[in-house]
């Protein structure tokens, strides 16, 4: 199996999108509690991804510098198309959202809530050389040990920001719940996933064992103390143990069902790998559609609004890819402009 394409990835990565896109159009509680590792295991996935890229033989501050232009250039360009149809169009439900202060939160990447994920994942990208040389000195016993105690960490941090109303306060809780809670619990999902494939099979089962029995006991520590059960999507923000320490059994398990009936010498087919290679481009061109579900109160079944959500995401992708094919063939004598399109418009 060529290492550089592994189709379990493929596979992992398309799940993981679509519970993603699941997420956003409201489903029913216990459907949209079981899916909160979905984000989560996408760094795990990221972190399997920078392994089998071989990508730790890269210059660091080349790669993050890359990394960073892959994600922000393409979030930039989704969203002057995105205001500027709202603004010619004018459509009711989502009009309100052309506003200055939406348009510049989005390009700093808060925005209307959808745009904190590529933050997320931009940290991961800058750090993950880092991540890397870090699992270099670990087995997959004390890979989990370590996990274990930066989500730990991670849970205490909130505990110890300083209160004030300040610009230096701001900043430092900025910095905690921002930076560091991020680095630590999406990184450590991040890690886990550069090591996973590495791992042996006991070390794996120590991984599955050991964060599922924290999280059923963090489950019977709430219910025993304070009478409730507590749900993960509850401790997403900022992420912290209970979030994460969910998130892993459950992409151990994802890992392990795909693992088991993927045909590891054969590539995924070709509809897996294009979903898989666009992830990006998707998940943005399912924005509109689900901010219009949302903001319109549409009493549309959850399971027919998914469906478009999805179906307008590959869709507008595809034509898209299309496009973009062919302005690259016109461009094709000219490597700044053609680097720059497919940088922006493909992933």
């Amino acid at each position: 199996m060529d290492i550089k394409r592994n189709p379990v990835i493929d596979y992992m990565r398309c799940l993981g999108m679509a519970l993603i896109i699941f997420a956003h159009i409201s489903p029913p509680l216990v459907l949209f509690q079981l899916r909160t590792f979905d984000v989560p295991m996408m760094a795990f996935i990221s972190g399997m991804a920078f392994y089998c890229a071989e990508k730790q033989k890269v210059k660091f501050t080349s790669y993050a510098l890359s990394r960073v232009k892959r994600l922000v250039y393409p979030v930039w360009a989704f969203q002057l198309l995105f205001f500027l149809a709202l603004f010619i169009v004018k459509p009711a439900p989502l009009y309100p959202l052309v506003s200055l202060q939406t348009i510049i939160s989005s390009a700093a990447l808060s925005g209307f809530g959808f745009f904190w994920i590529i933050k997320i994942f931009i940290l991961l990208s800058v750090l993950s050389p880092l991540y890397f040389r870090a699992s270099e000195y670990l087995s997959g016993v004390s890979l989990t040990i370590v996990v274990l105690i930066s989500l730990l960490t991670a849970s205490i941090l909130p505990a110890l920001q300083p209160h004030g109303d300040n610009i230096s306060t701001d900043m430092i809780n900025y910095l905690i719940t921002e930076m560091i809670i991020p680095s630590l619990t999406y990184g450590a999902m991040f890690i886990s996933g550069v090591k996973w494939l590495t791992m042996q099979r006991s070390e794996r089962m120590f991984c599955f064992i050991t964060f599922t029995a924290t999280t059923l006991g963090f489950i019977v520590y709430r219910e025993v103390v304070h009478g409730t059960f507590p749900y993960p999507q509850d401790d997403k923000y900022p992420p912290g143990f209970y979030f994460i320490s969910y998130a892993i059994p459950m992409t151990c398990l994802v890992y392990h069902f795909l693992y088991r009936f993927t045909d590891k010498e054969q590539s995924a087919p070709e509809i897996i790998r294009f979903i898989s290679s666009n992830t990006l481009w998707i998940y943005l061109w399912h924005i509109p559609v689900v901010t219009y579900f949302s903001m319109s109160q549409s009493n549309m079944h959850f399971i027919l609004k998914y469906l478009i959500a999805l179906s307008c995401g590959l869709l507008l992708t595809r034509i898209q890819h299309q496009i973009i094919q062919k302005i690259l063939y016109t461009f094709r004598h000219h490597r700044g402009v053609s680097a720059f399109i497919r940088q922006t418009f493909t992933g």
